[in-house]
C-alpha cells in the first residue's frame, strides 16, 4: 500500500510513540500539519516563534526522558530553530527536528547561486555541526527509513538532535513506507574495568563523587543515590547534575565551579579519590584544567562519549560506558566488598555542609525569595526552569531539590530565552506538576510572546521575574573586570511586565518589599492558572562566589 509523504511521516511519528509536535506553521510543512491534524494520537502545539517551539520540545524531553519532535517551515522558519538545535546538541537532549524545504527541482544544489526557490535555505549544511546527523530526503521511498534512523540516532549513545529536511514535493508524492529495525548494541562487560576502580576506592580515605547531567539523562538517579547513602560517599555536582541528588543530603556539598560553594571547592582539593559520572569536566564546573583542581587525587571519569574523556582533565582512569551498565556492575562489586567512607572525612564534609546551611539562613534578596519558593514546593512534584544569568545561579545555589523535583537549565550553550518555552514543554509533559519559570527582565523578553501559547492551551505555568533593570551577570563582570564601565547592561527603560501579562489574560502582580514575598508566593503556588509575579530587585546585587578573569570572588 502506498501513501504520500505526509501520511508516511504521520504514521512514523505514531509508531515512535510521539504524542505532541511542537511547531510554528509555514507553507512548506502544510501537507504534514494537515495530515497530523487528522491523527487521534498526536496533538499539535503551535508556538509564536520557532525558537520557542524548539526549546519547548527540549523542556518536554527533559521532563520525560523521551525523544520529542519539533517542526518548522523552510528558510526563516528553519533558521529560527538554530539556537534551539544548538542548545539540544550541547546539553544532549533527544529531539527529531523536521523542516520543510522547497521542491527538489527548486533546490540550488551545487549551482554557484545564493538561492533558487523562494524561502530556500540549505539548513542541512547550517545544522550539520550542531546535530548528531542531518538528512535531506529527496525520495519519498527513503522517508520511512530516514525517520526510523533519526529516532534511533537521537536517543542512542549520547542523545542529541537529528534534523530531517523534507522538500514539499516529497510530502505530496505517493510512495512506499519503508522501515529499519535497529538491534540493541551488545553490552560489553565492564567487570574487569571496574574491578581496579573499586580497589582504588576501597583504598581511599577521602573519596568524592562528582555528579553530572548524565545521571539524569541515563535515569540512574535512584541507583546512584542508594550507593552514595549506603557507602556514605560525599558528593558535589555540576550545574546540570544538581537534580541528581536531594539537596538536604548531608553528604551533598552542591554546586562546584562557577558560582559553586567554597565548601565544594575545598572538598575537591582535599579528596584523594574523585569519581566523575556523566560530566564533561568543562571549564565552568572545573575552571582549572588538567589535575590542578585536585593535585593529589586519583581521578576516574565515566561517560558514554569517548571524546569527552581526557580532553581537559587528564584522569588516571577513563571508562567509556553507558551509566546504566556502569552503575549496575559498580554497585554489584561494591556490595561484594563492603565499604564506607572514612569517619573523619565524613565528619569534615558534614561540618562543611552545616557551614553552607548556616550561610543560607542569612540569605537576602533574590536568594531569600527562591528559598521561600523552595519551602512552599518542598512536598510537591515540581519542575523549575530558568534562563541564563544571575537568577539561574541564585536558583542553583538556593533552591532545595527533592526527589519529586527537577531543575531544567540551558547549560552548555547558556541560552537566554530558554526558560519560558522549556516551562511550557515541561508543563505539557507533566500536567499535574507545579512548573515555575524563574527568569529576569533581560531573559524574559527573549521569548515573552509565548505568554500567548500559555493562554492558548490554558497551561498553569507560573512565572517569577526578578527585575533588576540590568543584564546582571554581564554588569557584574563589568564591575570587577572593566572598572565599573557598564556598557549596554544598565537599562534606563524597562517594560511593564505586569501590564503585558494582563494583556495576555494572565494574572500578574508587582512586589517591592521582601516582607510581602511569602504571601504572594503562596498565592502563586496555590493558583490553578498561570500567574506572573514581578519582584523588583536591587540592580547592584551580585552573585557570589563568581569567577572572573581566573580569580574567584567570594564577596562578603
Amino acid at each position: 500500500m502506498k501513501n504520500n509523504g505526509a501520511e508516511i511521516i504521520t504514521k512514523k511519528l505514531s509508531q515512535h510513540g510521539v504524542k505532541f509536535v511542537f511547531e510554528f506553521p509555514g507553507g512548506s510543512i502544510c501537507p504534514i500539519l494537515d495530515e497530523i491534524a487528522k491523527s487521534p494520537d498526536i496533538k499539535i502545539i503551535c508556538f509564536r516563534h520557532e525558537q520557542a517551539a524548539m526549546l519547548a520540545a527540549q523542556g518536554y524531553s527533559m521532563a520525560t526522558g523521551k525523544t520529542s519532535v519539533c517542526m518548522a517551515t523552510s528558510g526563516p522558519g528553519a533558521s529560527n530553530l538554530v539556537t534551539g538545535i544548538a542548545n539540544a546538541y550541547m546539553d544532549s537532549i533527544p529531539v527529531v527536528v523536521i523542516t520543510g524545504q522547497v521542491a527538489v527541482w527548486d533546490l540550488k544544489s551545487r549551482r554557484k547561486i545564493r538561492q533558487r526557490g523562494f524561502q530556500e535555505l540549505d539548513i542541512v549544511s547550517v545544522a550539520r555541526s550542531i546535530t548528531k546527523h542531518a538528512y535531506l530526503v529527496k525520495d519519498v521511498n527513503e522517508l520511512g527509513k530516514v525517520l526510523d534512523k533519526a529516532f534511533f540516532i537521537a536517543a542512542s549513545g549520547r542523545p542529541g538532535p537529528v534534523l530531517v529536511d523534507i522538500p514539499i514535493n516529497v510530502q505530496y508524492t505517493q510512495g512506499k513506507s519503508t522501515s529499519v529495525e535497529f538491534k540493541s548494541p551488545r553490552v560489553v562487560s565492564l567487570k574487569n574495568k571496574i574491578k581496579p576502580l573499586v580497589s582504588k576506592l576501597l583504598g581511599s580515605k577521602r573519596p568524592l563523587v562528582v555528579l553530572g547531567g548524565g545521571i539524569m539523562i541515563s535515569g540512574v538517579k535512584e541507583q546512584i543515590g542508594k550507593i552514595i547513602m549506603r557507602h556514605k560517599i560525599p558528593v558535589v555536582t555540576t550545574l546540570m547534575g544538581l537534580s541528581a541528588i536531594d539537596s538536604d543530603c548531608m553528604l551533598n556539598l552542591g554546586l562546584t565551579g562557577y558560582a559553586g560553594s567554597r565548601q565544594a571547592e575545598d572538598a575537591l582539593r582535599q579528596a584523594d579519590f574523585i569519581l566523575g559520572l556523566g560530566l564533561r569536566f568543562d571549564n565552568r564546573a572545573f575552571p582549572k584544567a588538567s589535575k590542578e583542581f585536585s593535585r593529589n587525587a586519583f581521578i576516574a571519569h565515566v561517560d558514554c562519549d569517548s571524546s569527552e574523556l581526557n580532553h581537559r582533565v587528564r584522569v588516571n582512569m577513563a571508562i567509556e560506558a553507558d551509566l546504566k551498565v556502569f552503575i549496575k556492575e559498580f554497585d554489584l562489586q561494591l556490595k561484594e566488598r563492603p565499604f564506607v567512607a572514612g569517619y573523619d572525612w565524613r565528619n569534615s564534609v558534614v561540618r562543611m555542609k552545616k557551614e553552607l546551611l548556616n550561610k543560607r539562613l542569612r540569605a537576602k534578596g533574590p536568594c531569600f525569595l527562591i528559598q521561600e519558593l523552595s519551602a512552599l514546593l518542598k512536598n510537591r512534584h515540581a519542575i523549575i526552569t530558568t534562563d541564563v544569568g544571575q537568577h539561574q545561579l541564585w536558583t542553583a545555589q538556593c533552591f532545595d531539590i527533592t526527589d519529586k523535583q527537577k531543575l531544567l537549565f540551558s547549560g552548555g550553550l547558556g541560552a537566554m530565552g530558554f526558560g519560558l518555552p522549556a516551562a511550557i514543554g515541561a508543563q505539557i509533559a507533566r500536567r499535574n506538576f507545579q512548573v515555575v519559570n524563574i527568569t529576569s527582565d533581560g531573559s524574559f523578553q527573549m521569548n515573552i510572546q509565548e505568554l500567548a501559547t500559555i493562554r492558548e492551551y490554558n497551561l498553569p505555568v507560573k512565572i517569577i521575574v526578578l527585575n533588576n533593570k540590568t543584564l546582571g551577570l554581564v554588569r557584574q563582570i563589568q564591575e570587577f573586570a572593566f572598572s565599573k564601565r557598564y556598557v549596554s547592561t544598565v537599562m534606563n527603560f524597562d517594560a511593564d511586565f505586569v501590564s503585558i501579562a494582563k494583556a495576555y489574560g494572565i494574572k500578574a502582580k508587582r512586589i517591592y518589599r521582601a516582607g510581602d514575598a511569602g504571601r504572594y508566593l503562596r498565592e502563586l503556588v496555590n493558583s490553578r492558572q498561570s500567574m506572573l509575579l514581578e519582584f523588583v530587585v536591587n540592580g547592584t546585587q551580585n552573585v557570589y562566589p563568581v569567577r572572573i578573569k581566573g580569580k574567584t570572588i567570594y564577596g562578603k
